[in-house]
């Protein structure tokens, strides 16, 4: 598979179909909860955090959000393997890494580049705009 953005892997995932705001959301945009309709995440937003897994356009009235599983998404900033991911601070939609995994508004973990976890290849770090592979699902230990 050659990922993009938006992609996602269908085991474990768990996907829904919500109502979203009036702006225009793009497929791997990292989405948050604004007035109980789903918006592309401003910078450093807290959560509840999702990935839309599918465009639409403004005046679309719902988009397709994955809330947990493997997705890829694009990197703000370099990450390393295994780093606690969070909204970035400068790039609205986009992840960053931070230092403090149990932090509020901790998205998921950063687990490699497209094919790097496939039990041979060591996952490498990401550097800014890289579509990266991560675990969705809040802080990790």
């Amino acid at each position: 598979m050659v990922a993009t953005s938006g992609s996602f892997e269908l085991q474990g995932a768990i996907t829904i179909t919500a109502e979203k705001g009036n702006a225009a959301i793009t497929k791997g945009d990292v989405v948050s909860l604004s007035s109980n309709k789903w918006i592309r995440a401003a910078t450093s937003a807290t959560g509840p955090l999702a990935v839309a897994i599918s465009t639409e356009v403004a005046a679309a009235t719902t988009v397709d959000l994955i809330l947990e599983g493997i997705v890829y998404v694009v990197s703000d900033g370099v990450i390393n393997p295994n780093a606690s991911l969070v909204v970035s601070a400068s790039t609205a939609g986009q992840v960053q890494a931070t230092a403090t995994p149990f932090a509020t508004g901790v998205l998921g973990q950063y687990l490699g580049h497209e094919n790097e976890p496939d039990g041979t290849t060591v996952p490498t770090a990401a550097a800014d705009g890289d579509i990266i592979r991560i675990k969705l699902g809040g802080a990790r230990a």
